[in-house]
């Protein structure tokens, strides 16, 4: 099992670091992996990380920290940070048909990872799990 952790300001450009902490931390491909696993954990974790940059500290300063552990059926990871609560309750799941500004990076989230929020204290705590095998066919 490898297990690493990654402090970031809280600004656009600072997530450029994502993608190759996220590789390292996975480790390469193994046998049983679903397709384009890295792809889909990455893209799970940056829009988290973005949605901490734009809606926990509104653009200003700040910072977040990203942890994780990886194993041959399980990646785990979570973001914490001390902005502003996520108040899951405002969020308006995207409608087919239905324009909306806001929504669809948390549907599309929840689409790729099993996804915990927790606030504790002063701090905001989001959890992902993705499993690294792909689940049988029916």
């Amino acid at each position: 099992m490898s297990a690493a952790s990654l402090v970031l300001p809280a600004d656009h450009e600072a997530l450029r670091g994502l993608g190759p902490w996220l590789a390292e931390l996975i480790g390469p491909p193994l046998a049983g992996d679903m397709p384009g696993l890295l792809s889909r954990i990455e893209l799970a974790l940056h829009e988290i990380c973005v949605n901490v940059v734009d809606h926990a500290y509104g653009g200003g300063p700040g910072e977040l920290t990203v942890s994780g552990w990886a194993d041959e059926t399980t990646v785990e990871l979570r973001v914490t940070d001390t902005g502003c609560a996520f108040e899951q309750h405002a969020v308006v799941a995207p409608r087919a048909g239905v324009p909306q500004i806001r929504g669809y990076g948390l549907m599309i989230v929840k689409q790729l990872a099993d996804l915990d929020y927790e606030r504790v204290g002063a701090t905001n705590i989001c959890t992902l799990r993705f499993s690294r095998q792909a689940e049988p066919a029916p």
